[in-house]
C-alpha cells in the first residue's frame, strides 16, 4: 500500500542519513531560506491547484476548514518533493505529490460521505416535521388505525417509519447501513434485516424502520 511504501522509504532513508533525515532536512532549508521564502508561496499555490484538479476536488469558498487542510497536504508535498530534489530522499521527482494527492482524494471523499449523511439527515428532519399528523403515537393505537399501513407511528424515543415513507426522503434507503451505524436507525426483532418488528398490539405485526429522535 501507499503507506507501508512511504514507511519503508523514510526508515531507508533515516538508515542512510545515519538516523537524521529531518535534521538534514532543516539543515538544507536553512541554507537555501533566502530562495525558499522567494519561491515557496508559488509552489505552495501550486501544489494546492495540482490537489484539486487532479484529486478532482471541490471546496466552497469560505470553508476556512477544508482550505487550511488542503494548504497543509500542499505543505507536505512541496516539502516532499524539496527532500528528493536535495538527494534526502531516494525518489523520482513528483512521487511525493502523487503519494499525497492518494491521502488527498481519500481524505475528500471521506467528506463527501459526511456531508452526503448530514444532507440526508436534514431531509428527513424536514420530512418528519412536515408530515407530523402521518405519525400516530403507539398510546393511542387500535384495532382500526393499527390495520392502516399507509401510518407511521412514533413514541416518546423513537419514530417508526413505513418503508414507502422511507422512500420519500431522498436517499434514506441507501444510507440505512451508516444510519444503523450511527445508531439513528435501531433494527430489533428479527435478525438480518435493518426493520423493527412492531409489538402484539399490531395483528399481524409490521416491520418499520425505527429511528432514534435524541440522535436527530
Amino acid at each position: 500500500s501507499d503507506l507501508r511504501a512511504f514507511i519503508s522509504t523514510i526508515g531507508s532513508a533515516l538508515e542512510a542519513h545515519h538516523g537524521h533525515l529531518l535534521p538534514a532536512f532543516i539543515q538544507r532549508v536553512i541554507n537555501d531560506q533566502a530562495m525558499i521564502l522567494h519561491t515557496l508561496p508559488a509552489r505552495l499555490n501550486a501544489a494546492e491547484e495540482r490537489l484539486l484538479r487532479d484529486g478532482r476536488i471541490s471546496i466552497v469558498a469560505g470553508d476556512g476548514a477544508r482550505l487550511e487542510a488542503l494548504r497543509r497536504l500542499a505543505l507536505v508535498a512541496v516539502a516532499g518533493e524539496m527532500a528528493i530534489e536535495y538527494g534526502l530522499l531516494p525518489w523520482p521527482a513528483e512521487t511525493a505529490e502523487a503519494a499525497v494527492l492518494a491521502m488527498a482524494v481519500r481524505w475528500h471523499s471521506a467528506d463527501l460521505l459526511r456531508f452526503a449523511l448530514e444532507a440526508v439527515l436534514q431531509r428527513l428532519r424536514n420530512f418528519l416535521e412536515t408530515s407530523e399528523t402521518a405519525f400516530k403515537h403507539l398510546s393511542t393505537a387500535g384495532p382500526k388505525t393499527t390495520l392502516d399501513k399507509e401510518l407511521g407511528w412514533q413514541d416518546d424515543t423513537y419514530y417508526y417509519l413505513t418503508t414507502k415513507q422511507m422512500r420519500r426522503v431522498e436517499g434514506l434507503s441507501t444510507a440505512i447501513p451508516e444510519l444503523v451505524l450511527h445508531g439513528i436507525i435501531v433494527p430489533g426483532g428479527q435478525g438480518n434485516s435493518w426493520q423493527f418488528r412492531m409489538g402484539r398490539q399490531f395483528s399481524p405485526r409490521p416491520n418499520l424502520y425505527r429511528i432514534c429522535k435524541q440522535k436527530l
